[in-house]
């Protein structure tokens, strides 16, 4: 199973946009094809924008999460992080995710390349790698994204009403 550590800038392009790359990860997920490993840093990153205030943002943001695992910061990963952030001079946020994603041998997912670029051993996806990996993978015969993960759906309906039934309601995966 492909290990596979999200980025706070998919989360925070579908709660702004109601784009498909975090959803398309997603749907990996519950095929059983990838593990989505999000470290604490991401959550923290998330709650201290300002639409965390917005319960409906809170509420979206909760269930993007519901479906990962959570990566605790340790002893081996705090370390690598300094090293990474003096090395690379990263900062510590990005550092602290290419470090959980060296520790558990998996990719990061970002749509901030730049901020990873050029680490040495990191395994990274951008926006087209990440729709090339998903295009790659089995489709499940009949699988729209109404019948998906209704909750989400509702959810982001909330948020972007019309937007997304015109531009999600025909789209297979």
């Amino acid at each position: 199973m492909v290990k596979i550590v999200v980025d706070s800038s998919l989360f925070i392009e579908e709660i702004r946009h109601g784009s498909e790359k975090y959803q398309g990860l997603v749907k990996l997920h519950k095929k059983g094809d990838v593990l989505l490993l999000v470290p604490m840093v991401v959550i923290t990153e998330l709650w201290s924008g300002e639409s965390m205030d917005k319960k409906k943002e809170v509420e979206i943001v909760e269930l993007m999460l519901s479906i990962t695992e959570k990566v605790v910061l340790n002893e081996k990963i705090a370390k690598l992080t300094g090293e990474l952030n003096r090395k690379y001079k990263t900062g510590v946020v990005d550092a602290m995710v290419a470090a959980t994603a060296l520790e558990n041998d998996a990719i990061v997912a970002t749509l901030n390349i730049k901020h990873f670029v050029g680490i040495k051993g990191l395994k990274l996806y951008n926006t087209n790698n990440l729709v090339d990996f998903i295009k790659m993978t089995p489709k499940v015969k009949g699988l729209t994204l109404e019948n998906y993960d209704k909750r989400y759906r509702e959810a982001m309906m909330k948020k972007h009403g019309k937007y997304l039934s015109k531009t999600k309601k025909n789209a297979k995966v």
